[in-house]
């Protein structure tokens, strides 16, 4: 009877053990996710559409879809606690209908375009220190993306600071864990190193 009995105590400590820590861990993404939706709902004119991320134990990354009363929609990432970097970083995968594919000379790769200071903010001329910053300067930034060249050609761009490969398509984007967005990165490596790169420390020369 005793065995039973400290058998059924360590069962429960063991369930205990693995299961605490992700149950806490959900109840800080999800009350994070909920904090950020109703943020982003109190702005006027804005609904948000959906809401998603990476559910790992550093609560890597949480993307957002909005819909801008009369504008558009717009996705940003990298918008929680963990990743926030603005206004040095800003990253937006999908602005009125515009997706973007990004090619570094640091090697990096990625889904969207960074209007943040370290990047495209410097052409922009805009320091965006707050999600509804970017909110309210939708029309100036879809304007931008607009002027861009359409895929298949490829926009370039380089200052004192960075250098780097612009893809831009008129397709909506998926809403989907950040981590799937690495399917097929091996193709593109290899197309960023068929492109021109000037600075001699570029990851691809």
């Amino acid at each position: 009877m005793k065995m039973k009995r400290k058998k059924s105590v360590l069962l429960g400590v063991i369930i205990f053990v693995l299961f605490t820590p992700y149950l806490f861990t959900k109840f800080i993404y999800e009350r994070e996710m909920n904090q950020i939706e109703s943020k982003l709902n109190s702005i006027e004119n804005v609904e948000v559409f959906n809401i998603w991320g990476n559910r790992d134990i550093t609560l890597e990354d949480i993307s957002v879809r909005v819909k801008i009363k009369d504008k558009g929609e717009l996705v940003l990432s990298g918008i929680s606690q963990d990743n926030f970097n603005y206004p040095n970083i800003v990253p937006i995968t999908e602005i009125g209908g515009y997706t973007f594919t990004s090619f570094d000379s640091n090697g990096g790769i990625g889904s969207g375009i960074d209007i943040g200071t370290n990047k495209f903010g410097q052409l922009l001329n805009i320091e965006f220190n707050s999600v509804n910053k970017v909110i309210k300067n939708y029309d100036i930034i879809l304007n931008f993306v607009k002027n861009l060249k359409i895929y298949p050609e490829i926009n370039y761009f380089e200052t004192s600071n960075f250098e780097s490969y612009l893809l831009v398509k008129q397709q909506t984007s998926i809403d989907q864990n950040p981590i799937l967005i690495l399917s097929g990165i091996e193709n593109k490596i290899k197309f960023a190193k068929t492109l021109k790169w000037n600075r001699s420390d570029s990851y691809y020369n």
